[in-house]
């Protein structure tokens, strides 16, 4: 029996695993086995005479829907899902804190290289409060922007496989930033030390940003659950 030309094998199989390694509890480990033994059963019935399509159609039948397939993996996996949550609360976690750092030290940052300039105190501090109110603004967007676009969250969120090393990398990432920070400050005080009124200004930018980064964060948090937490309900 002839191929259908307009069928592309490898891509139909490929496309198959895609939506397994969806599943929560499918690991990549079951679907590459899956994908051995879909592989054998289209083999031999190409051998019995059949084409591609006909082949790839009989033999994911055989295996069963994908629906089909969660279930049989559902307790054996159940430790897994667990720990891949866990690894996306904690990535998240310090997704948080690297971005919080990230701005104590790039806005220190950003005050030394000012300076090397030989911009006047007054006004690199000016800029500081400037570019850490941007960052405010830049995460509402961004919370607004995770608020309304529901489908490509939904979409973004489906295809995060997170692995511990990635956490791991997360952490030495936040870790250097935190450490980068602690070095710079030192400079950024050195830098404002001779006029007072101009090292008080720079204290409380630092001192509202302590407070009002965290409460921006939190309460996008919040918005975003309860949207995210109803929809899950409506759905299931």
């Amino acid at each position: 029996m002839e191929n259908n030309s307009s069928f592309n094998l490898v891509e139909r199989i490929d496309l198959w695993i895609n939506d397994l390694n969806y599943k929560p509890y499918i690991t990549e480990a079951d679907s590459e086995e899956l994908r051995t033994h879909l592989f054998d059963i289209i083999e031999d019935l190409k051998k019995a005479g059949l084409d591609d399509e006909e082949a790839f159609i009989i033999a994911s039948r055989r295996l069963g829907n994908i629906s089909d397939l969660e279930p049989n993996y559902w307790e054996e996996n159940s430790p897994i899902h667990q720990m891949r949550k866990s690894l996306i609360i904690m990535s998240g976690v310090l997704v948080y804190f690297l971005l919080y750092f990230f701005l104590l030290f790039s806005s220190k940052l950003l005050l030394i290289v000012l300076h090397n300039f030989e911009t006047d105190n007054i006004t690199a501090i000016l800029w500081v409060k400037r570019y850490l109110v941007t960052s405010h603004f830049l995460i509402i967007i961004l919370i607004a922007s995770i608020y309304y676009l529901e489908n490509l969250t939904l979409k973004f969120i489906e295809n995060i496989h997170l692995k511990p090393r990635h956490t791991v990398l997360l952490l030495i990432i936040t870790i250097v930033f935190g450490f980068t920070d602690t070095c710079l400050l030192p400079v950024a005080k050195n830098i404002i030390r001779n006029g007072i009124p101009i090292g008080n200004h720079f204290y409380d930018i630092y001192f509202y940003f302590n407070y009002s980064f965290p409460l921006i964060i939190c309460f996008g948090f919040v918005i975003l659950y309860y949207k995210y937490f109803k929809k899950s309900k409506v759905t299931y």
